[in-house]
This record gives C-alpha cells, sequence and structure tokens, in this order.
C-alpha cells in the first residue's frame, strides 16, 4: 500500500531539523534514513557524527550544549510545521511522537552538563531548578536556530520525504544528494564564508 505524503513529511522534516541545526553547530553530516513501519508507527534517523576531540572541559561542554540543541531541534522543527510550536507543543513529541529516544539522550547530557556547570550543588530541589533553566535555555537557542532556518529544514524534509514509497522499507537520502539542494547547498557556502565581521 502506498503511504501518503502528509503521512511522512512531517517525520522527514523532524530528521531534516536534526539535519540541518547539526550542520549549522559543526557536526560531520553524513545522511538520513526514513522507514514508515505504519500510519502510525516510524523509524528515522539523521545521521551526524562528532566532527572533533574533546581534549579540555571546555571542549566537553561545547559539545554537550551543542548537542542538546541538535537532539531537540527535530521536534521543533516537527512541531513548527504542525502549528504546534510551543514548549507544549514540543513535549508533547518529545514524550509520545518521534523524539522520544531524542528526549531520553538529552536528559542524560543535561544532568551531565549540570554537574559540570554547577558541581557544588547537592540539594535536589535546587539541582531541578538548574536542570529546568539549562533546559529552556537550550531550548530557546534551538528554536531560534530553527526558525531563522526553517525554509532550509523544510526543503530537505521534502526531499527526504519525496523517497517514500511504501510502508516497512527504509529509505536513504545520501550526503552527496543532500548537498545537492538548492537552500541546504546555500546554507554550507554561507557557513563556508568567513564573517567580515571577524577578519583580522
Amino acid at each position: 500500500m502506498a503511504v501518503k505524503s502528509d503521512e511522512v513529511l512531517p517525520f522527514a522534516i523532524h530528521e531534516a531539523g536534526h539535519y540541518v541545526v547539526g550542520t549549522i553547530l559543526r557536526f560531520k553530516q553524513e545522511k538520513m534514513t526514513i522507514n514508515i513501519i505504519s500510519a502510525r508507527e516510524h523509524s528515522a534517523n539523521a545521521v551526524i557524527l562528532l566532527g572533533e576531540g574533546l581534549d579540555s572541559l571546555e571542549n566537553v561542554v561545547d559539545y554537550c550544549e551543542r548537542r542538546i540543541k541538535v537532539l531537540y531541534a527535530g521536534a521543533i522543527a516537527e512541531a513548527k510545521f504542525r502549528n504546534k510550536l510551543s514548549n507544549e507543543g514540543v513535549d508533547e513529541i518529545l514524550a509520545y511522537g518521534g523524539g522520544k529516544s531524542d528526549f531520553d539522550k538529552a536528559r542524560e547530557l543535561f544532568r551531565f552538563h549540570r554537574g559540570i556547570r554547577h558541581p557544588k550543588t547537592t540539594d535536589m530541589e535546587e539541582s531541578d531548578k538548574q536542570l529546568l533553566d539549562l533546559g529552556n535555555e537550550m531550548i530557546n537557542a534551538a528554536v531560534e536556530i530553527v526558525e531563522d532556518n526553517y525554509e532550509t529544514i523544510l526543503s530537505l524534509g521534502n526531499e527526504l520525504a519525496k523517497l517514500v514509497q511504501k510502508y516497512g522499507k527504509e529509505y536513504i537520502l545520501e550526503r552527496n544528494k543532500i548537498e545537492e539542494v538548492p537552500l541546504y547547498k546555500e546554507l554550507l557556502d554561507k557557513l563556508s564564508t568567513p564573517d567580515p565581521g571577524t577578519a583580522n
């Protein structure tokens, strides 16, 4: 049975959100995959790799912050597509939708990151508040990146969704094809061009 495009597109945009934000935040990008198992179930992945070593605590903290933003970017992009871009809309996708595994990964990184930022905190109530503040900080930053680059995310999501024909089959959008998408290519060109304001 053929898959309807409106079943595929929200999940494809979710993965494109990860991929585009991962590109902006300097992760090494590979491919995107998607498998629509049924009208209510899917599996998908944006393959994002660490592009540099973590040879200092500063680099570890930087990695945690960037990785959390990438993990949240998928649910944020999907929520925006579904016209549910609010804390509640994002939380719903993270808790019950395609973002459940993203939330589980982010939660561990949040606890690790909070421990680095606040190593002397022992009070549970204070620790919970620090986690909440950190969560709001990271999510707000991810929302800003997604909104600033939403057209590119939408374009990439459409390219991934166009591949899907059947239920139960994995479809792959390889990096060389991703880099041919005009808006994504523009993003790569922009990222590779030095900012005049930072020139010596």
